[in-house]
């Protein structure tokens, strides 16, 4: 699955992919492509997510490019 870390520190966080995308300013269907790697993400959508989620930047490849 695609981006599957990255949804499991979602629910981590207690966060549903909704609360998620509306935080980042995506709606939830566009967040949904993104996850299923149907759509690219932008960098500044990486630095959203990131600050939400307190993902540590040097991290970022964990969540986003497996």
């Amino acid at each position: 699955m695609k981006f599957a870390k990255l949804r499991g520190l979602i629910k981590e966080k207690g966060m549903t992919e909704a609360e998620l995308a509306n935080k980042i300013n995506l709606s939830a269907s566009s967040l949904s492509c993104r996850l299923g790697g149907k759509v690219d993400w932008t960098l500044p959508e990486m630095r959203a997510v990131c600050d939400v989620l307190e993902i540590n930047f040097s991290e970022i490849g964990k969540y986003f490019f497996n």
